[in-house]
């Protein structure tokens, strides 16, 4: 690798001259070159999906072929007498195999078959981690053969004890569409994040709802709860409520006003109910017009289509989190760790300095806003996780997962949150990373990505495009890529002169 550029390789390492009219395709994954989190990594998993029709991939670390994956899977005999199985084709030598972590069958599953039996369709779950050394990687997933390769995402992750923050946003997500898919294959990947903190904020396309009210949002709302939180796997949940935000037409405004007031009503209420913690976001924005006093902030906050902030915005909220979250960890600590004289992390005076000058731009109103917890126990679990990672304690790592729409969908709430969380604890890694560019805005501090080829994304808001399989198969992440191979070469246009 000279100077961030791959040489091209063939199946056996070998450089590879390249082919005429043919495109590079492949996705790319590394660690960041600057900053205090980012900049290692010890392993990272693949997530998948195996299906008769599955493309190979190849895998590269820093430009050298780490292995080949195969996510085809042979169809089941037919039911014939005196029939034998189809042999699986064994894996060669040559290409050193990565370790399979997890398989899931996903049809024995529909079928409520506790053996997971291959059935008629033969679509698996599969995840592949790859070991590295730790330090600085580039990791390069190239798709070879025929077939289509589809892929959920990649996890980055470290081995020492620190906090891990994945941001599952999708735009366009509601309480009733955002984990619409195979309910096996989201609790299988959520299975893998481990998550002991869930952050939700949704409630800004439902108040877009007409027909919505709050009988029904709040069924959606504890349905969806119940669905991400298990009896087996309870993490603490944080929910947010839905932000200030209005239209440039008044009376579409005051009915985005009185629809809105009933979701954060509502989801006060099921936080309460499912002992979850809230946190009112409408406050901590300054209250009513508060998105019109950031949109004429300088710098600005919000744009101009009164829903949506700025990066700035974003991070705005995300450092009042961390705030609101490690003054409840002090006082977690206080009654508990005296003689142990475990304090939360402090910031130091030039940092507490700068942040004071950044807040001086803010707009009147905004400002730190209280947890709303009832019971007083809502981060319990959370908290006794954090203290494993301040304590140094071998293999203890804190995972938080944001899962919401558009307004978590780009990483400047959930980066600032980990940027926070991660100086104070220490870096255990960046977390989950959709595969490609699903839309325009995305993108993820603190990690560097690329993607190269006619790569296809199928998530909420591609659904009914006739391209896309249909399937409801997103994942946890929400988002699913994939690319049919080969590609044929470009041809040229028939209105173009030939000279």
């Amino acid at each position: 690798m000279r100077n961030n550029k791959v040489t091209r390789v063939d199946s056996t390492g070998k450089p590879a001259p390249p082919t005429p009219g043919v495109m590079a395709t492949h996705f790319s994954f590394a660690t960041a070159t600057r900053g205090l989190t980012g900049r290692s990594i010890d392993d990272a998993e693949i997530w998948y999906l195996a299906h008769p029709a599955g493309a190979c991939m190849e895998v590269f670390v820093d430009g050298k072929l780490r292995g080949r994956v195969s996510t085809r899977t042979l169809p089941p005999p037919p039911n014939r007498l005196g029939s034998r199985p189809r042999a699986r084709p064994r894996p060669n030598p040559k290409h050193r195999t990565l370790r399979r972590v997890a398989r899931l069958d996903l049809e024995a599953t529909d079928t409520g078959r506790r053996r997971l039996a291959r059935t008629a369709t033969g679509r698996f779950f599969e995840a592949r981690r790859i070991r590295l050394k730790r330090g600085k990687h580039r990791v390069e997933l190239r798709p070879v053969g025929r077939g289509t390769l589809r892929l959920f995402g990649v996890v980055m992750r470290r081995h020492r004890p620190g906090v891990v923050v994945h941001n599952l946003g999708v735009p366009g997500a509601q309480v009733a569409n955002v984990s619409p898919g195979h309910k096996a294959l989201i609790r299988a990947q959520l299975k893998r994040l481990k998550p002991d903190l869930l952050v939700m904020m949704l409630g800004t396309n439902d108040a877009f709802d007409r027909g919505l009210t709050a009988k029904r949002f709040e069924r959606r709302l504890t349905r969806l709860l119940q669905r991400l939180r298990t009896k087996r796997a309870k993490p603490d949940c944080l929910i947010l409520g839905a932000p200030d935000f209005g239209s440039k037409k008044w009376r579409r405004a005051r009915r985005l006003r009185a629809q809105a007031a009933m979701v954060r009503k509502v989801q006060r209420k099921v936080a309460k109910a499912e002992g979850c913690v809230y946190w009112d976001v409408f406050s901590a924005m300054g209250g009513r017009g508060s998105i019109r006093r950031l949109i004429r902030a300088r710098p600005r906050l919000a744009y101009k289509d009164r829903v949506h902030l700025t990066r700035r915005g974003y991070r705005a909220l995300g450092s009042l989190i961390h705030e609101e979250l490690m003054r409840r960890y002090a006082r977690y600590l206080k009654p508990r760790f005296r003689r142990l004289r475990l304090l939360a992390p402090h910031r130091s005076d030039e940092e507490v300095r700068k942040e004071q000058e950044d807040r001086r731009n803010w707009p009147t109103g905004m400002g730190s806003t209280p947890f709303v917890d009832p019971l007083g126990k809502g981060l319990d679990r959370f908290f006794r996780r954090l203290v494993l990672v301040q304590r140094r304690a071998k293999r203890s790592r804190v995972r938080i997962v944001v899962m919401g729409d558009s307004h978590t969908a780009g990483d400047s709430l959930a980066g600032e949150l980990r940027y926070q969380l991660q100086r104070a604890f220490g870096d255990g890694g960046h977390g989950y990373l959709h595969v490609g560019k699903p839309w325009s805005a995305y993108r993820h501090r603190h990690v560097r990505y690329s993607i190269h080829g006619p790569w296809k994304y199928y998530y909420i808001l591609t659904w009914n495009k006739p391209i896309q399989p249909r399937d409801w198969l997103y994942g946890a992440g929400g988002v699913s890529s994939w690319i049919t191979v080969p590609i044929s070469p470009k041809k040229p246009s028939p209105n173009r002169k030939q000279r």
